[in-house]
């Protein structure tokens, strides 16, 4: 999940969402990379 929104209610609502990998904008391009590398492991 990608959102423009980074506060409390709005990452609480992720969480009741079951998402549990989001990235709010900006964001930096390494943590997006660790972020789908570690998806990706999970995935294994």
């Amino acid at each position: 999940m990608l959102s423009g929104e980074d506060d409390s209610k709005t990452r609480i609502n992720f969480f009741r969402m079951r998402v549990r990998n989001f990235i709010t904008k900006p964001f930096n391009p390494e943590e997006l990379e660790v972020l789908v590398e570690l998806i990706l492991s999970d995935s294994n």
